[in-house]
């Protein structure tokens, strides 16, 4: 049996509240870069158990998209740091 387990960073709030941290900004995870990764996480071949990070393409990251990348297909194209207006420090 195959099996991804998704494991998925800050997502954006529903009422589009910015993002409060610098932490938070670089866990983000989008919804279209959402969609894209379920949809690798159904459409990839894989044996056996897998976990996958489910962030943005932040320019700070706070998980390694390597793995996620080679074995899913993962590309995301979004970035928090693009996106939101970064917190005050």
């Amino acid at each position: 049996m195959s099996c991804v387990s998704l494991r998925i960073g800050a997502f954006e709030p529903s009422d589009g509240a910015p993002l409060e941290t610098m932490r938070d900004l670089s866990a983000w995870l989008s919804y279209r870069d959402a969609t894209h990764l379920i949809d690798r996480s159904i459409q990839a071949e894989i044996d056996g158990h897998f976990i996958a990070h489910g962030i943005s393409d932040n320019r700070f990251k706070r998980l390694d998209l390597t793995e996620t990348h080679r074995v899913l297909g993962y590309a995301p194209e979004d970035d928090a740091f693009s996106t939101f207006p970064l917190p005050p420090r």
